[in-house]
């Protein structure tokens, strides 16, 4: 259990107990198994970063695709291509968010 100290004015308090000298303190969440959470199997770890890297690398270029086909479209004005342009600007918008959706 804690000591109790008495702070001027003030009620008395508890502090919690603190390692000794010497001691140092645990940092960082606890190990997945100690809180029950079956380890990741070897290299699947590795596989997941590839993976998000990739996932990342795409959804850049979707984005980059999008905002070079507004860049077009405004300066189309009114073409009869800006219904199309925007179509597509609208359904690379929906691709971004659903592979969001599944990464998260």
């Amino acid at each position: 259990m804690g000591k109790l100290f008495r702070v001027a004015g003030a009620a008395s308090a508890v502090a919690p107990d603190l390692p000794g000298p010497g001691v140092q303190p645990t940092r960082g969440p606890p190990s997945s198994r100690a809180a029950g959470v079956p380890e990741p199997a070897p290299g699947l770890t590795d596989d997941h970063d590839r993976i998000a890297g990739g996932l990342d690398d795409v959804l850049r270029r979707l984005f980059s695709a999008g905002l070079a086909l507004e860049t077009a479209l405004g300066l189309i004005g009114e073409d009869r291509a800006a219904g199309s342009i925007q179509d597509a600007v609208s359904e690379l918008d929906q691709a971004i968010t659903v592979i969001r959706g599944m990464a998260i």
